[in-house]
């Protein structure tokens, strides 16, 4: 039996259901990362880097509702394959951004989904309520949730090069 995605409850009923593929921006998410890892395309080629080491960062920048909240991302990883030819210094800063880009782009859209559906797999209400004594459930699920703005920063380090084909 393969596993093909991960899916998410409310009160008892599967409310959303997400491929295996980003599975993988979800997970950075909510847990430390190792040994992933995703193909990112970037100048027309294209590269499978191997996440060697990620961890993930919470800061509320606005403290009172409604809250604004910073995903702070760190990722270093390894090249394993790359179409393109010899992989120079300005190949490595082209591949990272382009996977900022994507972990950037990516996580935003499961957050933005997880707003809709009123779910909060990743666990931003109970970040706010270590920080704010005055924190309300209540209001959090009649619209708090709605209102939070969650910005990503991802930030990419690749730290050394596998396989070229």
């Amino acid at each position: 039996m393969d596993v093909k995605g991960v899916g998410f409850f409310s009160y008892g009923k599967i409310v959303h259901q997400i491929p295996m593929n980003d599975s993988f921006f979800f997970k950075l998410l909510v847990d430390k990362h190792s040994h992933g890892w995703q193909d990112v395309k970037a100048d027309g080629q294209m590269a499978s880097i191997q996440s060697i080491d990620s961890k993930h960062k919470f800061r509320l920048t606005k403290p009172t509702p409604p809250y604004e909240v910073i995903v702070e991302i760190n990722l270093k990883g390894i090249v394993n394959e790359y179409t393109g030819g010899k992989i120079l210094p300005e190949t490595f800063k082209m591949l990272e951004k382009a996977f900022e880009k994507e972990i950037n782009e990516e996580c935003l859209k499961l957050i933005e989904k997880f707003k809709e559906l009123d779910i909060d797999p990743i666990g931003f209400g109970s970040f706010i309520t270590s920080k704010d004594r005055k924190f309300d459930y209540e209001k959090w699920h009649d619209g708090g949730y709605k209102d939070l703005t969650v910005k990503v920063k991802a930030n990419v380090e690749i730290e050394e090069v596998g396989i070229i084909e």
